[in-house]
């Protein structure tokens, strides 16, 4: 590490004793950065569950005393962190800053005494995440409040409108890469001032300074690779998913119809392809055509994404290919890994900044281990399942005064959309009896959960051609979700919307938002002419349809509905 060199160090007097306890004090110096660091993230994701779900109303306490801590940390520089690590906590931090927030302070109101608690950390604290994102370009200790403010903000999101079950795949590889990472380079930072005040005290033996002066000048690039392990720990572990799955090693490969991703975003008006049918139907015929193939590629490069560390070139192929995969998904089917293609694209920036291609084997080891293994303590998606165009579509329904229904967009609902494409309200896959088919809106099947009597994968073949039917088909008494915590998810966000209207004097934007899959207007022409006022109330729908593209148009038959009554919003 150029900037943390020590002076030449005093004459060894036992050359053999000095050669022995060297690795040794080379690699307690690399274990302690380490430790701390990885502990940073858990330590993290808990204050943030703490100041959210439980004591909202101490959140703005701990968060300023945070800061503090931040700001006292500020003594170390940037003068002594390589490029390739600037880039990355730098990028990051302007990012994480900005994205949360963008994401506002406006909430549906399900739980009222967290909102009275929480609500000065809302008002006080996004002034001094701006000032600590600008901050964070010339301190790194600074980068830390950002990734913070949002994993707060995504947890009181959960339970203020009652969204529990909001993801985290979209945001929290980005938040725990960057909070190791500024972590790592501040206690490090930390560590060398202590070790030279040690040392000009003569505290330290005289053996143990080359053993030290080692570690430091191995641990930058042992930093990147285990901050680049967390990140492709991503793609690992889909891969494993993938692997695992009921079917067999290479059922996913061999058998699985993901060109049916493309069906299901179109379904729900996530797809860009619904601004030219026409290109969007020749796509998805090419797709099922390469598919076997596609899937081929898709899995070895996620499940043997540790080879990046052979070099750095090929870290730098990896994330290259991970973003322009990521880039095809969005056109295909609209599903948008804005932060996912940030991040590899900060890390590839990083990769090119470095003059080097040969890593050190530690730091080999080190993002190897990671990659495998780093699911013990940062988040890691599971992307891995079985894909299907039998799907249940589970959406709402705004219902005017004079009697006209319209689908609502997945968007309107803003810090909740995503929530409205995956699990919610009560439903899991196999939990209870269901009249629907057992998928996610997108068409999942198969995400963790199994069933003892029937696999995930005899569904994924039956839903090939539509073919799925549950026992409770015909049963209209049984419901799969909650509709009581629909309708006051519903109730309690149609009421911020209006407020915020009443406020500004126009529809809050629901599209100029940081979502995970947009809404495409050209879907919802219907309810983008509607004026708040003028709902009377919604409905909660599920169905099960069967979609495909048939002569050079989208079809969509519904088999099995079930719809609430009327929830009125007033």
């Amino acid at each position: 590490m150029a900037g943390l060199r020590w002076a030449t160090l005093g004459h060894r007097s036992n050359l053999s004793d000095d050669d022995n306890l060297t690795p040794i004090i080379k690699f307690g110096t690399i274990g302690i950065i380490v430790l701390a660091s990885l502990l940073l993230v858990p330590i993290f994701n808990f204050i943030a569950n703490y100041s959210a779900a439980w004591h909202p109303e101490r959140a703005l306490a701990i968060y300023i005393a945070i800061a503090v801590c931040c700001a006292l940390a500020a003594i170390i520089k940037y003068d002594d962190v390589p490029k390739y690590l600037r880039i990355i906590i730098k990028g990051l931090a302007l990012f994480l800053g900005f994205y949360s927030l963008w994401l506002g302070a406006d909430f549906s109101s399900v739980n009222e005494n967290v909102q009275s608690g929480a609500g000065n950390f809302i008002v006080v604290v996004p002034f001094i995440v701006f000032a600590a994102t600008i901050a964070a370009m010339f301190r790194p200790s600074l980068a830390l409040l950002p990734p913070l403010y949002l994993l707060i903000h995504k947890d009181l999101t959960r339970v203020l409108s009652g969204a529990k079950e909001l993801g985290r795949n979209d945001y929290a590889p980005l938040v725990e890469v960057l909070v190791f990472t500024a972590g790592a380079v501040v206690a490090l930072g930390l560590f060398v001032k202590a070790v030279e005040i040690a040392k000009r005290k003569q505290i330290i033996p005289e053996r143990f300074h080359t053993g030290i002066q080692q570690g430091i000048t191995a641990l930058p690039l042992i930093i990147l690779c285990m901050a680049v392990g967390a990140h492709l720990g991503n793609y690992f572990m889909s891969g494993l998913a993938k692997i695992h799955l009921d079917g067999g090693v290479f059922a996913w490969v061999s058998d699985n119809p993901t060109s049916s991703l493309m069906l299901a975003g179109y379904n729900v008006g996530a797809a860009p392809g619904a601004y030219a049918p026409g290109l969007f139907g020749f796509a998805y015929s090419v797709l099922r055509a390469v598919e076997p193939y596609l899937n081929v590629v898709t899995l070895a490069a996620q499940f043997l994404c540790f080879l990046a560390f052979l070099r750095v070139r090929t870290m730098l192929a990896f994330t290259v290919f991970f973003d322009m995969m990521h880039i095809a998904i969005f056109l295909l089917t609209g599903a948008l890994f804005v932060p996912w293609i940030l991040l590899n694209s900060l890390l590839a920036s990083a990769f090119v900044a470095m003059k080097m291609d040969r890593l050190p084997k530690e730091a080999i080891i080190a993002g190897v281990l990671v990659t495998i293994m780093g699911h013990t303590v940062f988040y890691n998606a599971r992307l891995g399942w079985y894909d299907s165009r039998e799907l249940r579509d589970s959406y709402f329904t705004a219902i005017t005064d004079t009697g006209e229904e319209y689908r609502v967009p997945n968007s309107f609902f803003r810090q909740s959309s995503y929530l409205m494409y995956t699990r919610n309200f009560g439903y899991r896959e196999h939990r209870g009896p269901s009249r629907h088919v057992p998928t996610s809106q997108w068409g999942q099947i198969g995400i963790g959960v199994r069933s003892d009597e029937i696999a995930n994968y005899d569904i994924m073949k039956a839903t090939k051609t539509c073919s799925y039917h549950s026992p409770y088909e015909n049963d209209a008494s049984i419901v799969d979700f909650d509709a009581g915590a629909a309708s006051s998810f519903i109730g309690s966000h149609h009421q911020m919307m209006l407020q915020q209207k009443i406020k500004s004097g126009k529809t809050p934007s629901y599209h100029l938002y940081p979502h995970h899959h947009y809404s495409m207007p050209v879907r919802y022409k219907g309810f983008e002419a509607l004026n708040l006022e003028n709902i009377a109330g919604y409905r909660y729908n599920v169905e099960t349809v069967c979609l495909d593209w048939q002569d050079g148009a989208f079809k969509r038959d519904v088999l099995v509905s079930t719809k609430t009554d009327i929830i009125p919003i007033n």
